[in-house]
């Protein structure tokens, strides 16, 4: 931010903008056009809003994906092998253990094994879909909201034609 000046021209203000844009926004995905850069700095009204509203979104999806990477690596690291006080390492024994190990010898029939490579592609691919529906998702909330921006843009200029309409007693008495 110590390229950002305060300025009243709306040529400083594009300039700004610019600066904001290539240096805050482009960490998140946000690329902002010129035309929206020319509203921002014309103040038009309901555009900051967006703009605010489409960088919540962003920031939130960073977080979610940073959360979710860091418990991805928490239960790698601690789900398979437990260190006890004296260093050594030993297996730990829980209920999905467990079962796994008697569903091996159920009368249902043998599970399949998976080599760890395709377990491991497998995963990616999962963790890619859910990353793929979590940004459709976004992209969902931000649709409703524009609608909804878009709703109240229609009633207020419905509320503007219907205070313009003449009243039926002030058109008949024109023609009089």
């Amino acid at each position: 931010m110590h390229n950002y000046t305060p300025a009243n021209s709306i040529r400083q203000k594009k300039a700004n903008w610019g600066t904001i844009n290539n240096r805050i926004l482009s960490h998140f995905g946000l690329d902002l056009p010129a035309i929206i850069i020319t509203g921002l700095c014309h103040g038009t009204p309901g555009l900051i809003e967006v703009l605010l509203y489409n960088l919540r979104l962003k920031i939130d999806e960073q977080i979610e994906v940073q959360k979710k990477f860091q418990d991805s690596l928490y239960l790698e690291d601690h789900s398979l092998m437990s260190i006890d006080s004296t260093r050594s390492l030993k297996p730990i024994t829980t209920l999905n253990s467990v079962t796994k190990r008697a569903g091996r010898f159920s009368q249902k029939g043998m599970r399949r094994t998976v080599p760890r490579l395709e377990f491991e592609e497998i995963k990616q691919q999962k963790l890619q879909l859910q990353e793929e529906i979590e940004v459709l998702r976004a992209k969902i909330r931000r649709q409703e909201h524009i609608l909804q921006l878009k709703d109240i843009r229609i009633g207020d200029l419905l509320k503007v034609v219907e205070s313009m309409r003449p009243t039926r007693l002030s058109a008949v008495t024109k023609f009089k």
